[in-house]
């Protein structure tokens, strides 16, 4: 199972707020999560989302610090400039972690990519994402929008199962709002949303603005050819 958040620059060092965050959605969607991608972490140099667990080492007698959770692995990608709260961080279940092939961050710290061997040796794909919010950046955000299609243009061909996740700051057109690119962007690279494919008369909604103003900007969208794993 696979989630995505907007942090808005929280959780940034403490992991009991993590696998806080992790059971409360276990709890609501009652399944374990596998994948949960945050966006908006605000990660700079020196500044991450920590992933550190105390354990009694026997032979040294004494408390030490390891630097990855039992529970969880997190991937981080971080802003490299102070233009917004950029950042994207994935947290994947440990069981995950030895069929981890490879990652990398790009577009200044605002998506981050991850590929998985899965048990059938199929290969699973992760592209997480925080889009630019303000009109002010339209050539970055643009530059990234490209960027991610090129990328799963490319793992698509290859044969991969692909997931597009995060903060789109977009809506679909069967929404109350028009989209602004991203039913393009899913029509051209043949992506399924997974929330109206499981709630096809539901609006929802993910970011409610103090005008009251209910969007689902968030979103978890999967390659068609693969639509049947939605659950």
């Amino acid at each position: 199972m696979i989630a995505t958040q907007n942090i808005r620059g929280g959780i940034t060092t403490d992991e009991l707020k993590i696998n806080t965050l992790i059971f409360e959605i276990n709890t609501i969607v009652k399944k374990s999560l596998d994948f949960l991608v945050l966006t908006e972490t605000a990660a700079t140099k020196g500044r991450y989302i920590k992933s550190i667990y105390t354990e009694y080492d026997h032979d040294k007698r004494k408390y030490i610090q390891r630097q990855q959770s039992k529970h969880f692995r997190a991937i981080h990608s971080k802003q490299h400039t102070k233009e917004g709260r950029a950042g994207v961080s994935l947290i994947y279940d440990a069981k995950w972690h030895k069929r981890l092939i490879k990652h990398k961050e790009e577009n200044n710290g605002r998506s981050i990519t991850a590929i998985f061997n899965l048990p059938n040796n199929d290969k699973l794909t992760i592209i997480g994402t925080y889009i630019h919010a303000s009109t002010e950046h339209k050539e970055q955000k643009d530059k990234l929008i490209e960027d991610i299609k090129r990328q799963i243009d490319k793992y698509q061909l290859k044969g991969h199962i692909v997931i597009l996740t995060g903060d789109m700051q977009d809506v679909f057109k069967q929404r109350t709002k028009p989209s602004k690119w991203l039913s393009q962007l899913c029509q051209d690279t043949a992506l399924t949303d997974t929330f109206s494919s499981i709630h096809p008369t539901e609006e929802g909604y993910s970011f409610i603005s103090t005008k009251k103003n209910k969007k689902m900007i968030d979103h978890v969208l999967i390659d068609t050819r693969h639509s049947h794993l939605i659950k």
